[in-house]
């Protein structure tokens, strides 16, 4: 069981959203990808510090805590700008026409 003061700290370590948004690759992305999508995913990967440290399943020591909820934030930013179509063959006119299906 870990004790108030540990649990305590860690949540004392999560920095506000302005603080992160100071981290110079946050503010690039800030600049390229907007600063609304940025601040998104800097809420959802300190939400997830939380979560973390609520279930006592924090990834990283106190000190790493800031450096943890950039890259997750990162993550999913460059998550989101992944293409999610793929490409394809549309082979339906063949099978229609020539009857090989």
């Amino acid at each position: 069981m870990p004790s108030h003061s540990n649990v305590t700290s860690a949540y004392q370590a999560i920095p506000s959203i302005e603080v992160l948004l100071q981290y110079d690759v946050l503010r690039r992305l800030a600049q390229t990808d907007g600063h609304a999508h940025v601040r998104n995913a800097l809420r959802e990967a300190t939400a997830a510090m939380r979560e973390s440290i609520a279930r006592n399943t924090v990834p990283v020591a106190a000190e790493d805590i800031a450096d943890w909820i950039c890259n997750q934030a990162v993550s999913l930013l460059q998550a989101a700008q992944r293409p999610t179509l793929q490409s394809v063959f549309n082979l339906t006119g063949t099978v229609l026409h020539t009857n090989l299906g």
